[in-house]
């Protein structure tokens, strides 16, 4: 019923990859970023390259927020 009247406050889950997980968590720790968020480190099926997934639930609104500030921390995550 919330995310009828108010939809910038649906819940997200947000997936981000990359190869310095652990600088884009201290950057949500220094921005205090207020969410719990997992990091699992796994290795390409075909690049064998290793990579860092860190997966976190926000609100909606605060997606482009999050995203900003990964990207100063790592350009090339997605």
């Amino acid at each position: 019923m919330v995310n009828k009247f108010y939809p910038k406050y649906k819940k997200v889950k947000i997936e981000i990859y990359s190869k310095y997980p652990e600088l884009i968590a201290e950057q949500f720790k220094k921005i205090n970023y207020v969410h719990p968020f997992n990091i699992f480190n796994g290795v390409g099926g075909f690049s064998h390259n290793e990579f860092g997934k860190i997966e976190t639930v926000a609100l909606f609104f605060e997606r482009d927020i999050i995203l900003e500030e990964v990207k100063k921390v790592d350009k090339s995550a997605w």
